[in-house]
């Protein structure tokens, strides 16, 4: 990714990629190195699903995911346990 403007074939990786460049989270030098052993069926499920051509995209795509897309619905969705009143009835 890094600026090409190459189409890719997994628009929200762009998307998530491009919000991330906005944000300015991928300016400056790439010299912060990041080693891990994962599962190989886990990185290769990862790449089919996102069509990610070398680990070094893999892993940007990832990180930008989490710090992008990270919402707070989870928060917001345990804060409202117990708030509705136990004399609705939510049957259908």
């Amino acid at each position: 990714m890094g600026g090409n403007k190459r189409m890719h074939p997994n628009p929200r990786m762009v998307a998530t990629l491009d919000a991330a460049r906005d944000a300015g989270l991928l300016d400056g030098e790439k010299d912060t190195p990041v080693t891990a052993r994962l599962s190989r069926a886990l990185v290769e499920a990862a790449r089919d699903h996102t069509h990610a051509t070398t680990d070094e995209e893999l892993l940007e795509y990832a990180l930008a995911k989490v710090v992008v897309e990270d919402d707070d619905f989870g928060d917001f969705l345990i804060s409202q346990r117990g708030t509705v009143d136990p004399a609705v009835d939510l049957e259908i």
